[in-house]
């Protein structure tokens, strides 16, 4: 059973007039942030039921039949109803996502003018040890977010950042796609192509650039340990030092460590590919040893060495550096025809089969 076009339309119309009017707000700075709340209460509420009764109808045919997928089969073709409704549920859920975006910038603009000031007075965060502890009259509650991963750069996109205040910390400031790492370590992708700086992510939260190193739930408060800056090493200051940053709501969105504890001597002597840096460091790393195989005098023995890469791990980035390099292998077969032949990639893996 399909969503009649009587109720979805009427719907998705209101959908797109809540959003002009919370977009409007932003051109009145007079408008009171409560406009774009009040217009996701009024118009955004009757797309739920519709958008739960989507999700209800699929559900309800994998129960009927697990085997499915939610799709049924008549007359040896798609359910055209079934595939109604799971499209109006998708298309209802990404124009209120769109629509809170919307407000929420709106909203901030409109808050900008008197609100800019106060805000950049009241840091949420203070020096350890500090003789005395500002004051925050910010009342909304605070959420802090550790890291700047998938997980983290998926909150703060949604997170309404009128009503709650924002602070991100990582020692990363940007989100990074990591898929395209294999593909950056062979020059196929540039690094600005595959990450995102955190700010942009949301232009109402707040970053501190450092590492948490300690929580205490009782005092409700994230140790942060400042990341020390390259303008810092050069001139040989002293350490940035520790803030203690303060939260109502805490998001650990830390990720997980490269796992090259695994095998004995992998941590020392092993590249890895974790962040733009390990991508970075194996693309210098290839073009050194091709430059270093083609002088003159190098044996045989020697180039070989140099030039055969050992992989360990056959998951999903194992798997595809190994065909990046494969493919940039054959490239520099044209840079250095001599060396055409001599370059070998290994794959190592401990499973029975590839990508487990």
């Amino acid at each position: 059973m399909a969503v009649p076009l009587n109720v979805a339309l009427p719907r998705v119309l209101i959908l797109l007039f809540a959003g002009s009017l919370r977009s409007a707000s932003a051109f009145a700075p007079a408008a009171p942030a409560a406009l774009s709340r009040m217009a996701s209460t009024a118009f955004l509420s009757p797309l739920r039921p519709a958008t739960r009764w989507a999700a209800a109808a699929t559900v309800g045919r994998k129960q009927r039949d697990p085997a499915r997928t939610g799709l049924e089969m008549k007359g040896g073709g798609l359910d055209i109803a079934s595939v109604a409704a799971v499209v109006v549920g998708r298309t209802l859920d990404t124009l209120g996502d769109l629509a809170m975006h919307v407000g929420r910038v709106s909203s901030g603009q409109a808050q900008d003018v008197g609100s800019m000031s106060v805000a950049s007075s009241n840091t949420p965060w203070e020096v350890v040890d500090a003789e005395s502890e500002e004051e925050d009259s910010d009342p909304r509650p605070r959420i802090v977010v550790l890291g700047t991963g998938w997980a983290a750069h998926a909150f703060v996109k949604v997170v309404d950042a009128t009503r709650f205040r924002v602070v991100v910390v990582s020692p990363r400031n940007h989100f990074l796609f990591t898929p395209m790492l294999p593909s950056a370590a062979v020059g196929t992708v540039e690094y600005r192509s595959m990450s995102e700086a955190i700010r942009s992510s949301n232009p109402l939260l707040e970053y501190v650039e450092g590492e948490a190193t300690g929580v205490d739930p009782t005092a409700q408060t994230v140790q942060v340990k400042l990341q020390a800056l390259s303008r810092d090493e050069k001139t040989g200051a002293a350490s940035p030092g520790t803030v203690s940053v303060k939260y109502s709501h805490l998001v650990v969105a830390c990720g997980c460590r490269v796992a090259d504890g695994i095998v004995p001597g992998a941590r020392e002597h092993c590249l890895r590919l974790k962040d733009c840096d390990d991508a970075l460091a194996i693309r210098e790393r290839v073009g050194q040893v091709y430059e270093q195989a083609s002088r003159p005098g190098t044996s045989k023995a020697e180039q070989e060495r140099l030039l055969t890469w050992v992989i360990v791990g056959g998951g999903p980035t194992g798997v595809e550096i190994a065909g990046e390099l494969s493919d940039f292998v054959r490239d520099m077969g044209v840079l250095f025809p001599k060396l055409k032949d001599v370059a070998k990639i290994l794959l190592i893996h401990g499973g029975d089969a590839l990508l487990p």
